[in-house]
């Protein structure tokens, strides 16, 4: 996370909006620019009103905003290093030697140590098997030696489909509604509220590398580490809702929390990340 500082001026935060687009670049997106820069919320609103007045006052405003890297090329580049290192990079490594920075492969994949089986799973899909062949095997070394050391850290797959009735029951209108079955956790039960995603959360947690280590009802409402590459570890503090956009009905702070985690994922111009578990038992 960049460090905070108490005070930026006008000219401060659009040459650092132009050096952070001059990195990536493309024109930042919010999420971007706070997680790449001592830019808060506060001092773009002070002195700019909106995110899209700011990108306009720094003349970034047609430089592609918001537009990702496609997928294919941001995957090669890692694979074109990969080769020329004979190892899988780190995430600092890959700043260094490649062609971008490393937040595009972040907001697409999460943590670092996930973009190898992304590669992998992409590669097989597009018959790139011949072409990094090379890469591949490091991939599956790389793989043995993890699972040798720590156990497989990849999610199970489930089978979430609801049973297919020809008829619908009627509605008891003095019995509660439960959420669709879950099969292999705890929760019996898909969430309808946000109890629902924090047991559900926790459930999760170990197998997407967290591990919480306060719980509080004031916001926001979890801190945990987070593993971002193998052996190291993030402080992240994290808001639980059952839909993303209740963060914003809430009046949250965004500068004062760094993940949001939900069932349903239904704020597009989100400037946090966010985890949708939803799509995780998928």
């Amino acid at each position: 996370m960049p460090r905070q500082i108490k005070h930026m001026t006008r000219e401060e935060i659009i040459l650092a909006v132009k050096d952070c687009a001059e990195k990536l670049g493309q024109a930042p997106t919010y999420k971007e620019l706070t997680k790449l820069t001592p830019v808060t919320l506060r001092w773009m609103r002070r002195h700019f009103g909106t995110f899209s007045r700011l990108l306009q006052e720094s003349k970034l405003d047609n430089m592609g905003n918001g537009k990702k890297i496609g997928l294919e090329v941001l995957l090669r580049d890692w694979a074109r290093v990969t080769r020329e290192m004979k190892k899988l990079p780190n995430a600092g490594e890959y700043r260094h030697y490649g062609s971008y920075s490393d937040t595009p492969f972040r907001m697409r994949f999460g943590p670092w140590p996930r973009l190898p089986k992304a590669f992998q799973q992409y590669a097989e899909a597009k018959g790139w098997a011949e072409e990094w062949k090379d890469v591949l095997e490091l991939i599956k070394e790389h793989e043995k030696e993890e699972n040798g050391a720590r156990g497989v850290f990849i999610l199970p797959r489930l089978t979430p489909e609801e049973p297919k009735a020809t008829l619908m029951s009627p509605v008891l209108l003095d019995k509660p509604m439960y959420g669709a079955p879950v099969r292999q956790y705890p929760l019996a039960h898909y969430p309808i509220n946000e109890m629902g995603v924090i047991f559900l959360f926790g459930a999760l947690a170990s197998e997407m590398g967290y591990m919480v280590t306060r719980l509080q009802t004031e916001f926001p409402d979890c801190e945990a580490m987070r593993q971002v590459e193998p052996g190291k570890w993030q402080r992240i503090r994290v808001e639980f809702e059952y839909e993303s956009r209740n963060f914003l009905r809430h009046a949250h702070a965004a500068e004062e929390c760094d993940v949001i985690v939900c069932w349903l994922h239904n704020w597009e111009e989100c400037p946090l990340e966010v985890v949708e578990l939803r799509k995780l038992l998928q």
